[in-house]
Parts: structure tokens; C-alpha cells; sequence
């Protein structure tokens, strides 16, 4: 999820476990606590591109860290803070609690979660919310804010913690719900069209929970398709063919091997080089944008290669709209949330 979601998240957990002793203190310490598995985007800055790919949401977001992690963070808080606030082992729940928040909350997005490693590189993935979403955030923020101006241990301030819990949870519980009926929405449509899929995997697109992205695999083919709630009648299904022939080329390639791994086998090649020796591949987990047959630009989650004597070389990775085209996207997502081609 967003900083500010996992920010407010933490300040949440901080408050639930001490909030009665630290008042506003725990918001705080909460809210950086909620922070710190984040820390591996610092990984950006030391590693290729391929392999921060990987990094990302790796071992900061492990269950091993929760543990690790709570230890060394709760440790160096009770030798600064004042004995007279937490004990020692208070402090390894506090932050065990706020990095496990923190991990559980990016388990329901589609980038997927190492929950795992170093284990097994396992990636978590429920994909019922969008990795950010106002409608979640914004009122989990403001019941923080009211909480906030109360005072310690005061009723008001219980109301607005349990108010803020309350729509954390339930908007969750409802993401859970609403993927569910967009799934047998999505099935009924590859059945309607006769297209025997083996698998199907869906996630809400960007900033809401009405519109959803999808994608099936055949044993030739890829499909993609897009569905509001708001939507009359099924889904409509795209073909995107399938290049068996390059992929058995490069078999064995580290380049698509991690590709493979880090979209769970949705990984499509444009039929259409982007120049001499360089391709488009696409993560068809987080669909496109008009969910459309075509070449591949139109994508959400892109990858360029290029052939090399030795192999792939892995260019760049890049995420949503291209340059000069974000002015476009969100009329386009409005009106579509709504129903509207």
C-alpha cells in the first residue's frame, strides 16, 4: 500500500498497544514503526533494476523480520525512551505488531508479499484492494486526526481508535466480499465465450474498488478484460496470443526466469519489437488499461529487454501510464468506473 496508508495504519497499531501510557507518542511511534519494512526501497539506490524488482517487499516484509526486526527496534527505543513508559518486551510487541500490520495490509495488493523468505520466495498476493485507495485511507486518517485532540485514555479518544479499526477492517472485508462477486462475474463471461481458461486472476485498479482488471490464461493464449460493478451484463474477454516459440528460445534465461517468478507465469511478450533487438514484455496481473488486444503498450506494469550474445539484458521496468499520457488516464478511469466505455 501507500506510505500514508501504512503510516496510518501504524499510528493505529501504536495506539492499540499504547496508547492508554503514550498518548500521542504511540501515534507517532506507531506511524514510523508502520514505516520501516518500506526502508527496502532504499534497495533502488544500491542494486541493478532487475534485482531491486525482487528485492522489493522481500525480506523487510518477512515474517522473520517481524521478529528480527521488533527485537533490534525495541531494543533501541527502551534505551532511549524513559523507563517509566514500556518494558522492554512491550516494546518488541509494539513494533512486532506495527511491522506485521504493515506486511499483512500489502498481502491484499497485487505486487505480492515475500511473507516467506528467506525460506521460500513464496509471494503473497490476495489482491482484493489497490495499492492506494482514498476510500480506505482518507476515513482511517481522519478518525486519527479526531483521536488525536483527546485526551489520554478518554472515551472519545476509545470512540474515534475503534471507529478508525472499524473502517479499517470492514472496507477490507468488503474488498474480500466485492472480489468474490467480481470473480464469478468474470468466470460466467469465459464461460459465456466458450474460452477454457486453467486460470484467472483479478485486482482492483488504481484509487477504487469498482473497477476491476483481469487476466486468463489458455494453453495458447492470454486474456484480459475489465469490470465494473456498475457494468450491465458479462465481462468481455481480449485474446492476446501467446509467443511459446520465444519464451522456449530463451528458457532457462535469468531474465525470464525472474520475470516468470515475479508475475506468476502472466508474463506476455509484444508480438512487435520496441527497436532493432529490444522487447516489451508485460506483468498481465495488473491488466491494462482498456484491458484491449493489441501490441502491449497499453499495460500498466511494463518490462524492456533487450538480446544480447549472452542473453536478455533487462532495461527498465516501468509502472502506469507513459509519459505525457497521465493526463489522459483518470478521465478515462472515471468514466469507466462508472460503467461507460
Amino acid at each position: 500500500m501507500d506510505s500514508l496508508s501504512q503510516i496510518v495504519l501504524g499510528a493505529a497499531t501504536g495506539e492499540l498497544i499504547a496508547g492508554r501510557k503514550l498518548g500521542n507518542r504511540a501515534l507517532w511511534l506507531g506511524a514510523i514503526g508502520g514505516t520501516l519494512p518500506d526502508l527496502d526501497v532504499l534497495g533502488g539506490f544500491a542494486l541493478e533494476p532487475l534485482a531491486n524488482l525482487a528485492f522489493h517487499r522481500g525480506i523487510t516484509h518477512s515474517m522473520l523480520f517481524w521478529i528480527i526486526g521488533a527485537v533490534i527496534a525495541g531494543e533501541l527505543t527502551f534505551k532511549l525512551a524513559r523507563r517509566s513508559d514500556l518494558s522492554r518486551f512491550a516494546w518488541y510487541t509494539f513494533y512486532f505488531a506495527t511491522f506485521a500490520t504493515h506486511v499483512l495490509l500489502d498481502c491484499f495488493t497485487m505486487y505480492g508479499t515475500q511473507l516467506y523468505a528467506p525460506f521460500a520466495d513464496t509471494r503473497v498476493a490476495w489482491s482484493t484492494i489497490a495499492v492506494a485507495d482514498p476510500m480506505y485511507t482518507l476515513p482511517f486518517l481522519m478518525a486519527l486526526i479526531a483521536l488525536s485532540r483527546q485526551a489520554k485514555g478518554s472515551s472519545r479518544r476509545r470512540f474515534w481508535h475503534r471507529f478508525g479499526w472499524f473502517w479499517s477492517l470492514g472496507y477490507l472485508a468488503l474488498t474480500v466480499v466485492n472480489k468474490g462477486h467480481v470473480e464469478e462475474k468474470l468466470w460466467a463471461g469465459l464461460a459465456g465465450q466458450n474460452i477454457p481458461a486453467s486460470r484467472l486472476v483479478s485486482n482492483p485498479t488504481i484509487l477504487n474498488n469498482v473497477l476491476w482488471n483481469a487476466a486468463a490464461e489458455t494453453e495458447d493464449a492470454f486474456w484480459l478484460a475489465q469490470y465494473s460493478i456498475f457494468d450491465d451484463g458479462l465481462p468481455q474477454w481480449h485474446r492476446m496470443d501467446k509467443d511459446t516459440a520465444w519464451f522456449e528460445a530463451h528458457a532457462g534465461d535469468p531474465v525470464v526466469e525472474r520475470l516468470s517468478w515475479f508475475s506468476d507465469g502472466f508474463l506476455y511478450k509484444s508480438p512487435v519489437p520496441v527497436r532493432e533487438g529490444e522487447w516489451m514484455l508485460g506483468d498481465l496481473r495488473f491488466g491494462s488499461f482498456v484491458a484491449r488486444p493489441g501490441l502491449g503498450e497499453d499495460l500498466i506494469f511494463r518490462f524492456l529487454v533487450a538480446e544480447a550474445p549472452d542473453g536478455l539484458r533487462f532495461l527498465s521496468a516501468e509502472g502506469g501510464p507513459k509519459k505525457g499520457e497521465e493526463a489522459d488516464f483518470f478521465p478515462l478511469l472515471w468514466s469507466r468506473m462508472w460503467g461507460r466505455d
